[in-house]
Order: structure tokens, then C-alpha cells, then sequence
């Protein structure tokens, strides 16, 4: 959904593994472009406690045991994914333009088209007052 959404860096990681996720975390700051970074994190009151892990060192080892990298992942069988879930780097495409950088793009441009079309306008009505003055003002005087 994040990649569909334009995230450019998309990864995953738990708490059981601090390091691993701070580097996730860092290179999803580095990133140029949308990065997504989920923490898998345990909830004991809510999660735990409905899912028959009520104790939080509990529920993180159940975390971590559920986790596999992708190396992993692409051997195991379909049933053997069941209630497992990918975890490092899952997505990196630095092929795409950065969205701001292309948001001031757009605005650079709109700014010229704008002061094009003001300085065009500006010369034809200085044009037209010429030509008015030299018709004697376009008046009609009784």
C-alpha cells in the first residue's frame, strides 16, 4: 500500500532488534524521496493481552520469532508464511524524482509562465496607448 500510495523507501522492523531498526530508521531519513518505516512494537495491554501474550518480554520474543528477512521469506513455502512477516528493507527505487524537488519545478515554471504573460500584456497595452495617442486619443469631441 505504501509503494501504491509513492513511497520510494519502504521497511519494516521490531523492537527486539533496536539496532537493526535504528539503521532502518537512518536510512529511511537519508532517503531522498517518501520513506515509510514500520516498527513492529508490542502492545501487552490491548494486543498482548487479546492475542494470549499478556506479558510484554513475552510478546516481543513472539515478535521476533515471527519475523524473517526477505532472503527468508522467498524460501519458505506459502503455509509457512502464515504468521510470519518480512522485515529489513522491502522496497528502495531511487529511479523516481523527488517529490519537493519537483513540486519547486513547477512552481519555478508557473512563475515564469506568470511574468511572461504580465510582461506580454504590459507591452500590449503600452501598444495600445501608443496607438491611441497617435489617433488623438481615440475621442470624439463635439
Amino acid at each position: 500500500m505504501c509503494i501504491a500510495a509513492g513511497a520510494t523507501y519502504v521497511a519494516r522492523g521490531h523492537v527486539a532488534n533496536g539496532i537493526f531498526l535504528e539503521r532502518l530508521i537512518k536510512g529511511g531519513m537519508q532517503h531522498k524521496g517518501f520513506a515509510v518505516i514500520e516498527a513492529m512494537s508490542n502492545c501487552h495491554t490491548q494486543f498482548g493481552r487479546r492475542n494470549k501474550h499478556p506479558d510484554p518480554a513475552e510478546l516481543i520474543a513472539h515478535i521476533a520469532s515471527s519475523a524473517v528477512t526477505l532472503n527468508q521469506w522467498n524460501k519458505l513455502e506459502p503455509e509457512e508464511k502464515i504468521g510470519k512477516y518480512r522485515n529489513g528493507g522491502l522496497h528502495k527505487d531511487t529511479s523516481k524524482p523527488e517529490y519537493s524537488e519537483e513540486y519547486h519545478k513547477l512552481q519555478t515554471h508557473a512563475q515564469e509562465r506568470m511574468r511572461d504573460a504580465a510582461r506580454k500584456i504590459a507591452e500590449a497595452e503600452a501598444v495600445r496607448a501608443k496607438e491611441e495617442a497617435a489617433s488623438g486619443g481615440g475621442r470624439i469631441e463635439d
